[in-house]
């Protein structure tokens, strides 16, 4: 499972096209679960990502703060959901 989560989280960063929308829905007027789910996708990544190399690891998260994660986490942070903001700690938590 470990193998094939990394693969997933190696394609996910290199590919820019899915990147720029996943990160996108926060920056347009999107609906409010799609940016819910959004969070929680990423802090899915984020979570894997504490299994990968240091240097494997700074570069997603490298990858993830050009394409918005800041937003993402700001979004997160003043949301109603509890939910979303725990992800959104958990984002925050995992990169420090």
């Amino acid at each position: 499972i470990f193998f094939n989560q990394v693969d997933i989280v190696q394609h996910l960063q290199g590919n820019a096209g899915y990147l720029n929308e996943l990160f996108g829905i926060f920056r347009g007027a999107e609906v409010e679960s799609r940016k819910k789910d959004a969070v929680l996708l990423i802090q899915q990544c984020c979570s894997i990502a504490k299994n990968l190399q240091p240097p494997a690891r700074q570069t997603l998260y490298n990858n993830f703060i050009a394409h918005g994660l800041l937003q993402v986490i700001n979004f997160g942070l003043r949301s109603a959901d509890v939910g979303v903001r725990v992800g959104a700690t958990d984002i925050l938590a995992a990169m420090i």
